[in-house]
Protein backbone atom coordinates (compact mmCIF):
# COMPACT_ATOMS: atom_id res chain seq x y z
CA UNK A 1 0.00 0.00 0.00
CA UNK A 2 1.40 3.76 -1.29
CA UNK A 3 2.23 5.76 1.69
CA UNK A 4 2.03 9.78 1.83
CA UNK A 5 4.42 11.95 0.74
CA UNK A 6 4.20 14.87 1.45
CA UNK A 7 6.89 16.74 -0.87
CA UNK A 8 7.88 20.30 1.30
CA UNK A 9 6.11 20.91 4.89
CA UNK A 10 6.68 23.97 6.98
CA UNK A 11 7.36 22.95 10.62
CA UNK A 12 6.28 25.15 13.34
CA UNK A 13 8.06 23.37 15.62
CA UNK A 14 6.39 24.97 18.83
CA UNK A 15 7.97 22.25 21.13
CA UNK A 16 11.09 21.72 19.52
CA UNK A 17 11.73 25.25 19.83
CA UNK A 18 10.73 24.95 23.76
CA UNK A 19 12.93 22.61 24.42
CA UNK A 20 15.66 24.48 22.33
CA UNK A 21 16.19 21.21 20.67
CA UNK A 22 16.19 20.50 17.00
CA UNK A 23 13.66 19.35 14.28
CA UNK A 24 14.15 17.04 12.03
CA UNK A 25 18.25 17.29 12.32
CA UNK A 26 18.05 20.87 11.14
CA UNK A 27 19.59 23.84 12.10
CA UNK A 28 17.64 27.06 12.56
CA UNK A 29 18.84 29.71 9.63
CA UNK A 30 16.26 32.42 9.62
CA UNK A 31 12.70 31.92 8.62
CA UNK A 32 13.49 28.36 7.52
CA UNK A 33 16.09 26.07 6.13
CA UNK A 34 15.66 23.28 3.63
CA UNK A 35 16.54 19.80 4.56
CA UNK A 36 16.12 17.10 2.29
CA UNK A 37 12.30 17.11 1.72
CA UNK A 38 11.27 19.07 4.57
CA UNK A 39 10.95 22.81 5.28
CA UNK A 40 12.19 23.46 9.13
CA UNK A 41 11.39 26.66 11.20
CA UNK A 42 11.93 26.42 14.62
CA UNK A 43 9.75 29.22 17.25
CA UNK A 44 12.00 29.21 20.51
CA UNK A 45 10.90 30.67 23.33
CA UNK A 46 11.27 29.83 27.15
CA UNK A 47 10.91 26.55 28.96
CA UNK A 48 7.42 24.50 30.68
CA UNK A 49 6.57 24.78 33.77
CA UNK A 50 3.28 24.24 35.87
CA UNK A 51 0.68 27.37 35.51
CA UNK A 52 -1.23 25.65 38.45
CA UNK A 53 -1.98 22.86 39.67
CA UNK A 54 0.83 20.28 41.27
CA UNK A 55 2.59 18.12 39.48
CA UNK A 56 6.26 17.47 37.67
CA UNK A 57 7.47 18.88 34.37
CA UNK A 58 10.73 18.47 32.59
CA UNK A 59 12.57 18.16 29.34
CA UNK A 60 13.37 14.35 28.45
CA UNK A 61 14.42 12.62 25.22
CA UNK A 62 17.37 11.92 23.64
CA UNK A 63 19.73 14.67 21.10
CA UNK A 64 17.49 13.88 17.90
CA UNK A 65 14.49 13.34 19.65
CA UNK A 66 12.93 15.65 22.18
CA UNK A 67 10.19 15.51 24.33
CA UNK A 68 8.47 17.18 27.48
CA UNK A 69 7.92 14.65 30.28
CA UNK A 70 5.37 15.87 32.56
CA UNK A 71 3.90 13.68 35.77
CA UNK A 72 0.32 14.39 37.89
CA UNK A 73 -0.05 13.53 41.30
CA UNK A 74 -2.77 11.16 41.15
CA UNK A 75 -5.21 13.01 43.10
CA UNK A 76 -7.66 14.05 40.75
CA UNK A 77 -5.62 17.36 40.62
CA UNK A 78 -5.17 18.76 37.35
CA UNK A 79 -2.29 20.46 35.78
CA UNK A 80 -1.66 23.06 33.27
CA UNK A 81 1.72 22.96 31.77
CA UNK A 82 2.34 25.77 29.68
CA UNK A 83 5.54 27.84 27.56
CA UNK A 84 6.95 30.29 30.67
CA UNK A 85 7.56 33.25 28.09
CA UNK A 86 5.44 34.28 25.24
CA UNK A 87 6.14 32.96 21.74
CA UNK A 88 7.77 35.76 20.06
CA UNK A 89 7.17 36.42 17.09
CA UNK A 90 3.47 35.52 17.37
CA UNK A 91 1.97 32.58 15.18
CA UNK A 92 -1.34 32.85 12.80
CA UNK A 93 -2.90 29.14 13.50
CA UNK A 94 -5.78 30.45 11.05
CA UNK A 95 -6.60 27.60 8.24
CA UNK A 96 -4.20 25.44 10.04
CA UNK A 97 -4.89 21.98 11.75
CA UNK A 98 -2.71 21.10 15.10
CA UNK A 99 -0.66 17.87 14.98
CA UNK A 100 1.66 16.52 18.30
CA UNK A 101 2.70 13.29 19.23
CA UNK A 102 2.19 11.92 22.89
CA UNK A 103 2.94 9.23 24.94
CA UNK A 104 2.08 8.14 28.19
CA UNK A 105 2.12 4.71 30.60
CA UNK A 106 -0.83 4.17 31.58
CA UNK A 107 -4.24 6.02 30.27
CA UNK A 108 -6.88 4.17 32.34
CA UNK A 109 -5.60 7.02 34.87
CA UNK A 110 -6.40 10.20 32.78
CA UNK A 111 -9.49 11.56 33.85
CA UNK A 112 -8.68 14.55 30.95
CA UNK A 113 -6.52 16.13 28.30
CA UNK A 114 -6.97 18.96 26.45
CA UNK A 115 -4.35 21.20 23.96
CA UNK A 116 -5.22 24.90 24.50
CA UNK A 117 -3.60 28.09 22.88
CA UNK A 118 -4.07 31.51 23.75
CA UNK A 119 -2.80 34.79 22.56
CA UNK A 120 -2.40 36.50 26.13
CA UNK A 121 -2.72 34.82 29.35
CA UNK A 122 -4.84 31.84 29.86
CA UNK A 123 -7.44 32.95 32.37
CA UNK A 124 -8.22 35.86 29.65
CA UNK A 125 -8.85 33.80 26.84
CA UNK A 126 -8.02 30.15 25.01
CA UNK A 127 -9.05 27.84 22.46
CA UNK A 128 -9.23 24.68 24.20
CA UNK A 129 -8.99 20.93 22.01
CA UNK A 130 -10.51 17.83 23.68
CA UNK A 131 -9.22 14.54 23.45
CA UNK A 132 -12.42 12.31 23.74
CA UNK A 133 -11.62 9.75 26.19
CA UNK A 134 -13.87 6.16 26.44
CA UNK A 135 -14.31 3.70 29.47
CA UNK A 136 -13.78 0.73 26.56
CA UNK A 137 -9.71 0.86 26.76
CA UNK A 138 -9.56 -0.40 23.04
CA UNK A 139 -12.23 2.32 21.47
CA UNK A 140 -9.10 4.70 22.24
CA UNK A 141 -6.37 6.75 20.31
CA UNK A 142 -4.55 6.96 23.31
CA UNK A 143 -2.83 3.29 24.68
CA UNK A 144 -0.01 2.75 26.79
CA UNK A 145 3.72 2.80 26.19
CA UNK A 146 3.41 4.12 22.60
CA UNK A 147 3.55 7.54 20.80
CA UNK A 148 0.27 8.42 19.46
CA UNK A 149 0.04 11.29 16.83
CA UNK A 150 -2.72 13.48 17.15
CA UNK A 151 -4.26 16.27 15.19
CA UNK A 152 -6.92 19.17 15.68
CA UNK A 153 -9.50 20.99 13.41
CA UNK A 154 -9.55 24.53 14.36
CA UNK A 155 -13.42 23.84 13.93
CA UNK A 156 -13.41 21.40 17.12
CA UNK A 157 -11.99 24.17 19.09
CA UNK A 158 -13.86 25.05 22.31
CA UNK A 159 -13.65 29.05 22.45
CA UNK A 160 -13.51 30.14 25.79
CA UNK A 161 -12.91 34.03 26.61
CA UNK A 162 -10.99 36.21 24.75
CA UNK A 163 -8.02 34.53 22.23
CA UNK A 164 -7.02 35.88 18.74
CA UNK A 165 -6.21 32.88 16.79
CA UNK A 166 -3.97 35.13 14.42
CA UNK A 167 -1.45 35.62 16.99
CA UNK A 168 -1.08 32.99 19.05
CA UNK A 169 1.91 33.25 21.91
CA UNK A 170 1.50 30.77 24.65
CA UNK A 171 0.47 27.02 24.44
CA UNK A 172 -0.51 24.31 27.20
CA UNK A 173 -1.66 21.51 27.71
CA UNK A 174 -4.26 20.03 30.59
CA UNK A 175 -3.78 17.11 32.36
CA UNK A 176 -6.34 15.81 34.93
CA UNK A 177 -5.74 11.85 36.26
CA UNK A 178 -8.79 10.19 37.47
CA UNK A 179 -7.74 9.80 41.33
CA UNK A 180 -6.48 5.91 40.65
CA UNK A 181 -3.34 6.69 40.38
CA UNK A 182 -0.88 9.72 38.40
CA UNK A 183 -0.66 10.11 34.58
CA UNK A 184 2.81 9.67 33.47
CA UNK A 185 2.79 11.62 29.79
CA UNK A 186 5.14 12.88 27.24
CA UNK A 187 4.42 15.69 24.75
CA UNK A 188 6.36 16.49 21.70
CA UNK A 189 6.33 18.04 18.09
CA UNK A 190 3.33 20.00 17.68
CA UNK A 191 3.56 21.90 14.41
CA UNK A 192 0.65 23.83 12.41
CA UNK A 193 -0.54 22.58 9.60
CA UNK A 194 -2.16 24.76 6.81
CA UNK A 195 -5.34 24.13 5.41
CA UNK A 196 -4.49 23.01 1.81
CA UNK A 197 -7.85 21.23 1.13
CA UNK A 198 -11.62 21.70 0.68
CA UNK A 199 -13.56 19.45 3.27
CA UNK A 200 -15.43 16.05 2.61
CA UNK A 201 -18.24 14.39 3.50
CA UNK A 202 -17.91 10.24 3.78
CA UNK A 203 -20.87 8.51 4.42
CA UNK A 204 -19.62 4.63 5.94
CA UNK A 205 -21.96 1.96 6.62
CA UNK A 206 -20.47 -1.22 8.76
CA UNK A 207 -21.46 -4.39 8.02
CA UNK A 208 -23.31 -4.95 5.12
CA UNK A 209 -26.91 -5.20 5.87
CA UNK A 210 -29.65 -4.74 3.26
CA UNK A 211 -30.94 -1.29 4.40
CA UNK A 212 -27.50 -0.27 2.38
CA UNK A 213 -28.50 -1.61 -0.51
CA UNK A 214 -32.35 -1.09 -0.28
CA UNK A 215 -32.75 2.63 1.18
CA UNK A 216 -29.28 4.34 1.67
CA UNK A 217 -28.17 3.56 -1.91
CA UNK A 218 -31.10 4.88 -4.18
CA UNK A 219 -31.71 7.49 -1.37
CA UNK A 220 -28.51 9.20 -1.72
CA UNK A 221 -28.09 8.92 -5.37
CA UNK A 222 -31.24 11.36 -5.67
CA UNK A 223 -28.80 13.51 -4.34
CA UNK A 224 -25.60 12.49 -6.03
CA UNK A 225 -23.65 10.88 -3.30
CA UNK A 226 -21.44 7.56 -3.37
CA UNK A 227 -21.03 5.83 -0.16
CA UNK A 228 -18.67 3.04 1.54
CA UNK A 229 -19.71 -0.03 2.74
CA UNK A 230 -17.63 -1.95 5.48
CA UNK A 231 -18.66 -5.55 4.67
CA UNK A 232 -18.36 -8.56 6.95
CA UNK A 233 -17.57 -11.54 3.98
CA UNK A 234 -19.03 -14.20 6.21
CA UNK A 235 -22.40 -12.42 6.54
CA UNK A 236 -22.62 -11.59 2.44
CA UNK A 237 -25.71 -13.76 1.75
CA UNK A 238 -27.08 -14.28 5.11
CA UNK A 239 -30.58 -13.05 6.42
CA UNK A 240 -30.45 -9.42 6.65
CA UNK A 241 -26.99 -9.19 4.87
CA UNK A 242 -26.50 -7.99 1.24
CA UNK A 243 -26.13 -10.05 -1.28
CA UNK A 244 -23.00 -10.84 -3.51
CA UNK A 245 -25.49 -9.92 -6.46
CA UNK A 246 -26.30 -6.80 -4.41
CA UNK A 247 -22.44 -5.73 -4.02
CA UNK A 248 -22.10 -5.89 -7.31
CA UNK A 249 -24.75 -3.37 -8.11
CA UNK A 250 -23.98 -1.33 -4.96
CA UNK A 251 -20.50 -0.76 -6.95
CA UNK A 252 -21.18 -1.21 -10.45
CA UNK A 253 -24.65 0.96 -10.15
CA UNK A 254 -24.63 3.47 -7.24
CA UNK A 255 -20.38 3.56 -7.63
CA UNK A 256 -20.16 2.87 -3.69
CA UNK A 257 -16.74 1.54 -2.45
CA UNK A 258 -16.85 -1.96 -1.02
CA UNK A 259 -14.44 -2.13 1.89
CA UNK A 260 -13.15 -4.32 4.44
CA UNK A 261 -14.70 -5.53 8.16
CA UNK A 262 -15.13 -8.35 10.10
CA UNK A 263 -17.89 -9.88 12.58
CA UNK A 264 -15.23 -10.47 15.54
CA UNK A 265 -12.96 -7.82 17.10
CA UNK A 266 -9.48 -7.99 15.91
CA UNK A 267 -8.58 -7.55 19.63
CA UNK A 268 -10.37 -10.45 20.46
CA UNK A 269 -8.21 -12.80 18.26
CA UNK A 270 -5.83 -15.35 18.92
CA UNK A 271 -1.79 -15.13 18.24
CA UNK A 272 -1.67 -16.05 14.39
CA UNK A 273 -5.79 -16.01 13.60
CA UNK A 274 -5.29 -12.05 12.70
CA UNK A 275 -3.40 -12.01 9.44
CA UNK A 276 -4.93 -14.70 8.22
CA UNK A 277 -8.26 -13.11 8.65
CA UNK A 278 -7.16 -9.99 6.88
CA UNK A 279 -6.05 -12.31 4.18
CA UNK A 280 -9.20 -13.85 3.89
CA UNK A 281 -11.35 -10.63 3.84
CA UNK A 282 -8.95 -8.93 1.43
CA UNK A 283 -9.01 -12.29 -0.81
CA UNK A 284 -12.85 -11.91 -0.93
CA UNK A 285 -12.99 -8.28 -2.08
CA UNK A 286 -10.40 -8.60 -4.30
CA UNK A 287 -11.84 -11.86 -5.83
CA UNK A 288 -14.78 -9.76 -6.20
CA UNK A 289 -13.04 -6.96 -8.08
CA UNK A 290 -13.85 -4.31 -5.48
CA UNK A 291 -10.54 -2.79 -5.78
CA UNK A 292 -10.77 0.80 -4.49
CA UNK A 293 -12.33 -0.63 -1.37
CA UNK A 294 -10.07 -3.30 -0.86
CA UNK A 295 -7.36 -1.06 0.78
CA UNK A 296 -9.42 0.51 3.72
CA UNK A 297 -10.96 -0.75 6.66
CA UNK A 298 -13.30 0.02 9.46
CA UNK A 299 -12.17 -1.97 13.20
CA UNK A 300 -14.53 -4.50 13.69
CA UNK A 301 -16.31 -2.40 16.89
CA UNK A 302 -14.10 0.32 16.54
CA UNK A 303 -11.29 -1.75 18.63
CA UNK A 304 -7.71 -1.75 18.29
CA UNK A 305 -4.47 -1.88 20.02
CA UNK A 306 -1.04 -0.98 19.24
CA UNK A 307 1.32 -4.12 19.64
CA UNK A 308 -0.71 -6.59 17.95
CA UNK A 309 -3.45 -5.57 15.23
CA UNK A 310 -2.01 -1.83 13.95
CA UNK A 311 0.96 -3.14 12.74
CA UNK A 312 -0.62 -5.95 10.76
CA UNK A 313 -3.17 -3.57 9.66
CA UNK A 314 -0.69 -0.50 8.53
CA UNK A 315 1.05 -3.72 6.82
CA UNK A 316 -2.15 -4.78 4.79
CA UNK A 317 -4.46 -1.33 4.56
CA UNK A 318 -4.01 2.15 3.56
CA UNK A 319 -6.40 3.32 5.91
CA UNK A 320 -8.20 2.11 9.29
CA UNK A 321 -11.23 3.92 10.56
CA UNK A 322 -12.39 3.87 14.04
CA UNK A 323 -16.10 3.95 15.32
CA UNK A 324 -15.50 7.59 17.50
CA UNK A 325 -13.69 10.52 18.20
CA UNK A 326 -15.50 12.91 15.44
CA UNK A 327 -13.98 14.41 12.41
CA UNK A 328 -11.13 14.07 10.73
CA UNK A 329 -8.04 16.55 9.67
CA UNK A 330 -6.73 16.34 6.51
CA UNK A 331 -3.98 15.05 6.44
CA UNK A 332 -5.30 13.17 9.20
CA UNK A 333 -2.40 12.29 12.30
CA UNK A 334 -2.51 8.71 11.12
CA UNK A 335 -4.14 7.35 8.51
CA UNK A 336 -5.02 4.33 10.85
CA UNK A 337 -6.56 6.06 13.34
CA UNK A 338 -9.20 7.70 11.17
CA UNK A 339 -11.88 9.10 13.22
CA UNK A 340 -15.18 9.15 12.83
CA UNK A 341 -18.89 10.45 13.32
CA UNK A 342 -20.56 8.38 14.82
CA UNK A 343 -24.53 8.89 13.86
CA UNK A 344 -27.01 7.10 16.83
CA UNK A 345 -30.44 7.16 16.87
CA UNK A 346 -30.53 10.05 19.03
CA UNK A 347 -28.40 11.97 16.46
CA UNK A 348 -30.48 14.86 14.36
CA UNK A 349 -30.26 15.73 10.65
CA UNK A 350 -29.14 18.99 11.82
CA UNK A 351 -26.33 18.00 13.88
CA UNK A 352 -25.23 16.04 10.77
CA UNK A 353 -25.77 19.25 8.75
CA UNK A 354 -23.21 20.82 10.84
CA UNK A 355 -21.02 18.63 11.09
CA UNK A 356 -20.55 18.88 7.18
CA UNK A 357 -21.08 22.40 7.29
CA UNK A 358 -18.39 22.77 9.39
CA UNK A 359 -15.81 20.15 7.84
CA UNK A 360 -16.79 22.68 4.56
CA UNK A 361 -15.38 25.48 6.54
CA UNK A 362 -12.36 23.95 8.21
CA UNK A 363 -11.39 21.74 5.47
CA UNK A 364 -12.04 18.27 7.34
CA UNK A 365 -12.90 14.92 6.85
CA UNK A 366 -16.62 14.11 8.49
CA UNK A 367 -16.66 10.43 8.07
CA UNK A 368 -20.34 9.34 9.07
CA UNK A 369 -20.30 5.93 10.21
CA UNK A 370 -24.37 4.44 10.38
CA UNK A 371 -25.45 0.85 11.01
CA UNK A 372 -28.97 0.12 10.41
CA UNK A 373 -31.82 2.08 8.65
CA UNK A 374 -35.21 1.35 9.74
CA UNK A 375 -38.67 3.06 10.05
CA UNK A 376 -38.26 2.34 14.24
CA UNK A 377 -34.75 3.10 15.39
CA UNK A 378 -34.94 1.43 19.03
CA UNK A 379 -31.34 0.44 19.28
CA UNK A 380 -28.76 2.77 19.41
CA UNK A 381 -27.16 2.32 16.35
CA UNK A 382 -30.38 2.37 14.35
CA UNK A 383 -31.04 5.36 12.30
CA UNK A 384 -34.98 6.49 10.83
CA UNK A 385 -35.05 6.10 7.54
CA UNK A 386 -37.24 10.06 7.22
CA UNK A 387 -34.49 11.08 9.39
CA UNK A 388 -31.68 9.42 6.80
CA UNK A 389 -33.42 11.34 4.18
CA UNK A 390 -33.78 14.21 5.97
CA UNK A 391 -30.13 14.93 6.48
CA UNK A 392 -29.17 13.84 3.12
CA UNK A 393 -30.83 17.21 2.40
CA UNK A 394 -29.08 18.97 5.40
CA UNK A 395 -26.09 17.72 3.58
CA UNK A 396 -26.35 18.85 0.08
CA UNK A 397 -27.44 22.36 1.56
CA UNK A 398 -23.69 22.84 2.89
CA UNK A 399 -22.11 22.09 -0.93
CA UNK A 400 -19.93 20.00 0.76
CA UNK A 401 -18.32 17.44 -1.30
CA UNK A 402 -19.38 14.01 -0.48
CA UNK A 403 -17.09 11.14 -1.87
CA UNK A 404 -16.24 7.57 -0.65
CA UNK A 405 -13.63 7.19 1.48
CA UNK A 406 -11.15 5.82 -1.66
CA UNK A 407 -12.03 8.71 -3.21
CA UNK A 408 -11.16 11.44 -0.54
CA UNK A 409 -7.94 8.98 0.37
CA UNK A 410 -6.74 9.27 -3.30
CA UNK A 411 -7.20 13.36 -3.21
CA UNK A 412 -5.08 13.58 0.19
CA UNK A 413 -2.48 11.43 -1.86
CA UNK A 414 -2.51 13.82 -4.28
CA UNK A 415 -1.38 16.82 -2.28
CA UNK A 416 2.11 17.57 -2.62
CA UNK A 417 2.23 21.02 -0.98
CA UNK A 418 1.34 21.35 2.52
CA UNK A 419 2.58 23.88 4.60
CA UNK A 420 3.46 22.89 8.34
CA UNK A 421 2.53 19.07 7.66
CA UNK A 422 3.60 16.89 10.44
CA UNK A 423 5.60 13.79 9.56
CA UNK A 424 4.38 10.11 9.57
CA UNK A 425 7.08 8.50 11.32
CA UNK A 426 9.56 7.21 10.38
CA UNK A 427 10.63 10.08 8.31
CA UNK A 428 13.92 9.69 6.51
CA UNK A 429 16.00 12.97 6.97
CA UNK A 430 19.35 12.75 5.37
CA UNK A 431 19.82 9.26 5.13
CA UNK A 432 18.57 8.95 9.15
CA UNK A 433 15.29 7.81 10.17
CA UNK A 434 14.15 10.12 13.20
CA UNK A 435 11.10 8.44 14.82
CA UNK A 436 9.29 8.17 18.12
CA UNK A 437 11.65 5.76 20.15
CA UNK A 438 10.11 3.10 21.63
CA UNK A 439 10.91 1.83 25.34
Amino acid sequence: MRRLEWRRATVLGLLAGLLGCQQGGSQQLGGGTEVGEWVVQRAGFGGVSEQWGSGTCRPGGQSEFRWIDCRTKGKEEPILLASSQPLSPAVDVTNHSLHFWIRMDDPSHLGGLELRLASGKFERGMAAFLVPLYDDPPFNMIQGGVWTPLSFSLGTARIVGDVDLQRISRVGLYVADNGKGPVQLEWTGLTAVEQTSEGYVSFTFDDGTLSHFEVAAPAMQKHGFRGTAYVMPDEVDGKGFMTSDQLDQLRGDYGWDVAAHHAIPFTQMKTGELEPAILSVQHYLRQRGFDAGLGHLAYPLGRQDPMVVRPLVRKHFTTARLASAGPETIPPADPHLLRAVNVLNTTTPEEIGKVALRAKEHGEWAILMFHLLNDDPKLEIAYAIDQFEKALLEVEKTGVKVLPVSEVWDRIERIRTVRGVAPQAPVAVRGRVLAPPSR
